[in-house]
């Protein structure tokens, strides 16, 4: 399978495609409205004749809209787009590849600079939700299980810990006082960060500390 952005819809026709390049019918895709901005996953075929289809077009995360439900205004259209390769870049993880040991988990630049101040920028568009209290609310829970691992060194219950906050976060989102972006950067990081001790304490840790840094 593999993951792109659906950029242009033929409607009256029936058809889109996927990253400029990848055909695909309305019939391949699980979710009857594709919009152009929409993050899919896909299973690509490339004909003898060197045309290339999507097969089995399954949506896995929609346009992103502020919390409104209206879509993010023009003069945001840059970052809309950034916030969403930052989810298709997110899922190589946070660590550069290294071939030395003492190296192997440096975080990446742009999980330090780039996407922070982008994050930062896109989660304070609307100003009644994504309260910097609240953002550092968040934060502050993942250094207080952090702080329990490096005495205790259980892992286990770190993850336990940490899958906790999922729950809470889309009660704050139902009631507004997260965006459903914020939402999705913290479900993500939680779930890549539980895969190793590693992952949480040099890859979403630094990184979250650094969006709190950007942020207003």
């Amino acid at each position: 399978m593999k993951e792109g952005k659906i950029t242009k819809v033929i409607a009256d026709r029936g058809f889109f495609f996927i990253d400029n390049d990848y055909w695909c019918h309305v019939n391949q895709y699980s979710d009857n409205n594709p919009e152009i901005g929409d993050i899919v996953e896909y299973e690509p075929e490339i004909k003898s004749d060197g045309k290339k289809n999507a097969l089995k077009a399954r949506l896995i995360m929609k346009k992103l809209d502020n919390f409104d439900g209206e879509r993010v205004k023009s003069k945001n259209f840059k970052e809309s787009n950034e916030l969403s390769n930052y989810f298709i870049e997110f899922k190589k993880g946070y660590f550069n590849e290294e071939s030395s040991e003492e190296k192997r988990y440096n975080l990446k630049k742009e999980l330090i600079i780039d996407f922070p101040q982008m994050l930062a920028n896109f989660f304070s568009i609307n100003p009644n939700i994504n309260k910097s209290s609240q953002i550092r609310k968040y934060f502050d829970q993942c250094k207080i299980i952090e702080s329990k691992l490096k005495i205790s060194n259980d892992f286990n219950r770190a993850v336990t810990e940490l899958l906790q906050i999922i729950p809470l976060a889309n009660s704050a989102k139902e009631k507004k006082h997260i965006s459903i972006e914020f939402y999705k950067f913290l479900e993500t990081n939680i779930m890549e960060a539980i895969k190793s001790d590693e992952n949480f304490k040099k890859g979403f840790i630094p990184h979250f500390q650094s969006l709190i840094g950007y942020f207003k």
